[in-house]
């Protein structure tokens, strides 16, 4: 897959310098923070939100029984007439049993693929783990990461991460913001997307990353406004004025 991402950051820019003339945090370091998060919300802005319940439709489709092809009329699961369906003759024991094993896991491990590939870029900018593993006991999740639980619930996403979908050879090349001169955070990800994918690829990407950009800006802009609130109740507090919340 060969997506570019073209977007309109000019408003996201506005609110950013504004954001940094009420921020603590260093230029080279506010503007790696914010490169995570935009990359952390296009995340869970991409489908699906509930990967696990996607893997077990489609692992029911697999083994659901259909009609086979041939003269008996016989009924297969489904996996078995997917892979004999363009072969002749069809394969059969062992031969099978390994294409079954294989499609199983392209086709499970291959949910939420476009998410998959934005871990590798997330992960350049901060330690990403996901949602971890839920603990049976407590119900927490170990090895989560914290702003990934935080921000879920804004995108109705259930804490559920997806698997690294290997076959596409997932890679992410990055630099991180530093000081210096015009400091900048880069990201680019690669992959060989699959073939239900295909042209789709880039307009699902560019709409999230669009979408991740506004969510992000306005949350930024809350952040200022909440300064600027208590800027001025401070002021009044200054000049006699009791501030009633």
């Amino acid at each position: 897959m060969n997506a570019v991402v073209s977007v309109d950051t000019r408003n996201f820019e506005i609110a950013f310098r504004l954001y940094l003339a009420h921020s603590s945090r260093t230029l080279p370091k506010a503007i790696n923070a914010r490169m995570f998060f935009v990359l952390l919300r296009t995340y869970l802005i991409l489908g699906p939100k509930e990967p696990a319940a996607v893997r077990k439709r489609y692992a029911e489709s697999l083994m659901q029984m259909v009609r086979a092809k041939g003269g008996k009329q016989r009924e297969v699961q489904k996996i078995y007439a997917i892979i004999n369906s363009k072969r002749h003759p069809g394969l059969y024991g062992k031969e099978m049993s390994e294409a079954v094993r294989k499609l199983r896991a392209r086709t499970l491990g291959g949910v939420g693929y476009l998410k998959s590939v934005i871990v590798r870029g997330i992960r350049k900018f901060q330690g990403f783990r996901q949602f971890g593993t839920k603990r049976v006991k407590s119900g927490k999740y170990g090895g989560a990461n914290k702003a990934a639980i935080s921000l879920a619930a804004q995108y109705d996403h259930k804490l559920q991460s997806v698997a690294i979908y290997r076959r596409s050879n997932p890679k992410a090349i990055a630099n991180k913001a530093v000081d210096g001169f015009m400091p900048m955070a880069k990201c680019q990800v690669q992959a060989e997307g699959p073939p239900r994918i295909g042209s789709n690829g880039q307009r699902i990407l560019n709409k999230a990353v669009i979408e991740a950009l506004q969510d992000e800006q306005v949350e930024m802009v809350n952040y200022l406004r909440a300064k600027l609130g208590e800027a001025a109740d401070q002021l009044l507090a200054n000049r006699g004025f009791k501030v009633v919340e």
